[in-house]
């Protein structure tokens, strides 16, 4: 029984942190892709500007 009771907090601290690696891939993700249509909508806005 100890061997798991043992293997729940280990699973479970693997489940955090896989859970946060995605989280934070989704976040640094989603900034891309923001920063990348920024930088288009700025070279459209900038065209049409000249």
């Amino acid at each position: 029984m100890n061997s798991t009771n043992r293997s729940i907090p280990s699973r479970r601290g693997r489940l955090v942190r896989r859970l946060a690696r995605t989280a934070a891939f989704a976040l640094v993700r989603g900034v891309a892709a923001a920063a990348g249509s920024s930088a288009v909508a700025l070279a459209v806005w900038w065209l049409q500007a000249r």
